[in-house]
């Protein structure tokens, strides 16, 4: 009896029929991952998000900015504290502060300002830390940069969520939000402190400024620094997270104050 075989041909055939349904699927298969760690990280800032409005009630409604001094003997080699630390009691969990996408290193060791025992997601050393997000502190406006209509660049006009140490002076209160379901908090970025509107997506995105804190990196290409797919999730001041593509939000959506009127890109 003759034996029956596939014939050279029939095999590459086969062959390239999968390499076929292979090209077409796996872009489908990587969209899907991605798809699914944008929703975890989109859980993330949201727990981070209600964790930093508990702390604000235990603080007299004071928000949390990017970092808080602590002078007691117990932080060394600094005081620093960043908001990741503060409200970890909140939240009881570490891992939250890194998105299942990405994560960056601190310098080892990170500055000797910080506070070690008392950083999260520590590296092995034990004297750097490991993050995902940065937090919207912006005290410092470049006129270059962002054009405000009014023309004022002081300390107490269109400053971000600020502690009594950080950039633009005083701490941040809930009654000083003008407008908390528009103001940005934290978001999807490689910088854990974003002080600058040279820090921040809409200025890279309408051709002001050539790199930002969002994102994965300092290319300077809007379209290929987003966290997902050219998006980054971010929770507002009132708590609620969303997906926005990247270099799309707006300079008043980062002030505390309702500077809607101000903003050189609203008409």
């Amino acid at each position: 009896m003759k034996k029956r075989a596939f014939t050279l041909i029939e095999l590459l055939v086969v062959i390239a029929i999968i390499a076929i349904l292979a090209a077409i699927l796996f872009p489908v298969f990587a969209q899907a991952r991605s798809k699914a760690r944008q929703t975890s990280d989109l859980s993330n800032l949201k727990q981070i998000g209600l964790g930093t409005l508990m702390y604000a009630q235990d603080y007299d409604e004071h928000m949390i900015g990017a970092w808080v001094l602590d002078n007691s003997p117990a932080c060394t080699p600094g005081p620093v504290v960043y908001l990741d630390a503060m409200i970890q009691p909140y939240t009881k969990n570490e891992q939250i502060f890194l998105s299942p996408q990405l994560a960056f290193n601190q310098d080892d060791p990170a500055p000797d300002w910080y506070c070690y025992p008392k950083m999260v997601n520590k590296t092995p050393s034990g004297k750097s830390t490991r993050f995902s997000y940065a937090v919207n502190s912006v005290g410092v406006w470049n006129a270059a940069r962002t054009p405000w209509k009014d023309n004022d660049f002081s300390p107490s006009a269109h400053k971000g969520i600020t502690s009594a140490f950080t950039n633009g002076g005083g701490e941040t209160t809930l009654a000083a939000l003008a407008d908390p379901s528009d103001t940005i908090y934290i978001i999807d970025g490689h910088c854990p402190d974003m002080w600058s509107d040279g820090h921040l997506d809409y200025a890279m995105g309408r051709g002001r400024s050539d790199w930002s804190c969002v994102g994965k990196d300092w290319s300077g290409t809007p379209e290929k620094v987003g966290f997902f797919m050219n998006m980054n999730n971010m929770v507002f001041t009132d708590g609620h997270s969303k997906a926005r593509k990247h270099g799309q939000t707006y300079a008043h959506e980062w002030t505390v104050q309702d500077d809607k009127l101000a903003d050189p890109d609203i008409n």
